[in-house]
């Protein structure tokens, strides 16, 4: 499917591109898994944190759409957006179809880093959550130690669950201890 919108791009073009998205009719004799975007590259697009509402949309679909699988938001400056995100992912009460996340040199902070991978943690604990999610991009954000905390604990968790399914997580990230304090590395995947 073909959604075409005419904008100046940055915030305003990305939520008019989504809004298109969902007003679009899905015809009755068409599965929704058939007219679902798997991919969106919207990385060096100039999107800013007030974009978040429109990122939740995007991630987690509407009762009609199922959510994106796949997204590139590397280089933006979507920054304390993903607060939003965070929060919609955790009280979300469905499965969530996201694989992949490319959030890379977005300058997003430490508490909203650190609450992007709590939720995702949180989902990832239990049977509806998150199971698909095997790919995040992070690096070039502002991890301090409550972000590093997090991807720890998100590493051990995807670490248990895939030690028991053949698929395995991975991050552009990986956490390492020193003296009792947590950094982070970046990790070529």
């Amino acid at each position: 499917a073909v959604v075409s919108t005419q904008s100046t791009g940055g915030d305003d073009g990305f939520v008019e591109f989504v809004n298109a998205m969902y007003s679009r009719p899905v015809p009755f004799t068409t599965s929704l898994s058939s007219t679902s975007l798997n991919y969106l590259d919207l990385s060096s697009n100039q999107l800013t944190s007030t974009c978040g509402e429109t990122l939740v949309k995007l991630v987690l679909g509407t009762d009609h759409w199922s959510g994106i699988k796949n997204v590139n938001l590397a280089f933006n400056t979507i920054s304390s957006g993903v607060h939003s995100l965070a929060k919609a992912i955790r009280s979300h009460k469905m499965e969530i179809s996201l694989e992949s996340i490319d959030l890379r040199g977005n300058g997003i902070e430490d508490k909203p880093l650190a609450d992007l991978l709590d939720a995702i943690c949180h989902k990832s604990e239990i049977v509806f959550g998150m199971p698909k999610l095997v790919e995040m991009r992070l690096w070039g954000n502002n991890f301090g130690v409550l972000a590093s905390s997090k991807l720890q604990e998100l590493e051990k968790i995807k670490k248990v669950k895939d030690d028991s399914v053949a698929q395995s997580f991975r991050c552009d990230c990986i956490t390492y201890t020193v003296d009792g304090k947590i950094f982070v590395a970046k990790k070529e995947i």
